[in-house]
């Protein structure tokens, strides 16, 4: 009897981790938005201060562990994120997960509004050295506010 109820609660916390998974995405693609309107200090939050935030509810060490163990696997493999270690305010250093994904969608959703369809006459990229001399595809003209094309900025040296 023991041992069923154990396999039960093993599947249960199996059923949890897609949403602890979403739940801690979510976290992290707040806090970027948040860092990108100037009301955060870091993009990033510290791995520890995030799972004890998650999992505040499981109080029971082993399955504390085990569901932070999977849910730290499937974050860790998600292109989004950027796993890095790097020195806090008060000067602890500790391993962090940062959002690099888009995060207009969480923009929308923060201040209350509905997400908005996107207007595709709206987005301009930036094109190669070599295709820059071609003439532009479609016929629209760059809107007035878009005299040069954005570039994306890494933020640190890409290797």
């Amino acid at each position: 009897m023991y041992a069923r109820s154990r396999v039960l609660a093993r599947r249960s916390d199996m059923a949890r981790v897609p949403e602890l998974v979403a739940t801690t995405l979510d976290r992290l693609a707040t806090q970027a938005a948040l860092h990108a309107r100037g009301e955060a200090r870091e993009p990033y939050i510290p791995i520890g201060q995030l799972r004890d935030d998650v999992l505040r509810s499981e109080l029971r060490g082993s399955r504390r562990e085990e569901l932070w163990r999977r849910v730290r696997s499937v974050i860790e493999g998600n292109a989004n994120i950027r796993a890095a270690v790097r020195e806090g305010r008060g000067g602890d250093v500790a391993r962090v997960w940062e959002w690099i994904g888009g995060i207009g969608s969480v923009r929308g959703d923060m201040d209350g509004s509905a997400a908005r369809p996107r207007d595709s006459s709206s987005l301009h990229l930036s094109a190669s050295p070599h295709e820059q001399s071609r003439p532009p595809m479609d016929n629209h003209a760059h809107s007035p506010d878009s005299a040069q094309p954005r570039r994306w900025d890494e933020g640190r040296p890409i290797y």
